[in-house]
């Protein structure tokens, strides 16, 4: 009898200690559980504050390339000026003189022409868009003198490799007319030198070389291509 109550006490105790355990499994759990929920709404916070820094980074790099795009930038009509070619004249504006009041729609009507930097003939035009690219200098509009024409003359027959300009395109027949009008004229040739031949013996035509470079006997534009102009 005594042996059957110390095995009983024995039980009793084990099953104490056993309901002890269960009572700190769930004391963990509930810690676990509580952690758990801590940890996903941490994970949810940093996910949106990850969200809100891509695109702070993305508004900043598109910033950086825009700055870096403006330094980046070559003044082609300043290095013009500043390498003091034969032919050079100086600027449209400081050479052309405008009625007083007048200056803003003067200014309208020329277009680029105004930013322009004025040179003494179409030769003098193709040494310079020569001397930008050969010096990466950037890109420049210049106003060609020395020239006289006739407006109204007819389109003259090309050299071998030279092609009209409106016929490379096509366009929806509405916008043919202005084509006509924008590319009169104009002929795509191989090279500066295959211009600057072609202008000097067709002065009412204009020549526009495959790298982009245009020239004529009253305007040309062109230069260095590996960065935009100022």
């Amino acid at each position: 009898m005594e042996r059957a109550q110390a095995d009983l006490e024995a039980l009793q105790a084990e099953a104490g200690g056993l309901d002890e355990g269960e009572v700190d499994l769930d004391e963990r759990h509930e810690n676990a559980a509580a952690a758990l929920t801590s940890a996903q709404e941490r994970l949810t916070a940093l996910q949106a504050a990850e969200r809100e820094a891509e695109r702070e980074r993305s508004t900043w790099a598109a910033r950086r390339d825009a700055l870096s795009l403006s330094l980046a930038r070559k003044d082609g009509s300043g290095a013009l000026l500043a390498a003091d070619l034969p032919g050079v004249l100086g600027t449209v504006a400081a050479l052309v003189h405008v009625q007083a009041g007048r200056e803003q729609a003067v200014a309208a009507a020329l277009g680029a022409v105004a930013d322009a930097v004025a040179v003494s003939s179409p030769a003098d035009a193709a040494a310079a868009l020569a001397r930008l690219k050969d010096d990466d200098a950037g890109r420049a509009g210049l106003l060609v003198g020395g020239a006289a024409y006739d407006l109204d003359a007819a389109w003259p027959a090309l050299p071998d490799g030279a092609r009209w300009a409106i016929d490379l395109v096509e366009a929806p027949e509405p916008l043919k007319p202005a084509l006509t009008r924008a590319l009169k004229r104009v002929a795509v040739v191989g090279s500066l030198d295959d211009a600057a031949s072609l202008v000097s013996r067709e002065p009412a035509v204009r020549a526009v070389t495959a790298q982009g470079d245009l020239l004529g006997a009253d305007w040309a534009v062109g230069g260095s291509a590996k960065a935009p102009s100022l």
